[in-house]
């Protein structure tokens, strides 16, 4: 009688937010790129001066949805700065 076992080996990779959103804030599918740009106004607290980078790439995408995210993340930051001056 032969015994099979079968082994399941788990692989974890960890890649740097900043990594993922860059690339797929260039990625050709627009769909890509708007779950990269809801990622992004998600964290945008943990990303520092890099957020309104990628918010303003988002801005500027030639696909409407992506688009009105990044303008979103823009607004979001904006008001970020004018509670944080005052």
């Amino acid at each position: 009688m032969e015994i099979h076992e079968l082994f399941r080996a788990s692989l974890e990779i960890h890649t740097p937010l900043i990594d993922l959103l860059k690339e797929s804030s260039e990625d050709r599918s627009s769909t890509v790129r708007r779950v990269s740009a809801e990622i992004l106004t998600r964290e945008m607290d943990n990303l520092g001066i890099k957020a309104r980078v990628f918010a303003e790439r988002f801005a500027s995408d030639n696909s409407h949805a992506v688009s009105e995210r990044g303008d979103f993340a823009l607004r979001q930051l904006n008001e970020t700065e004018s509670a944080n001056a005052s």
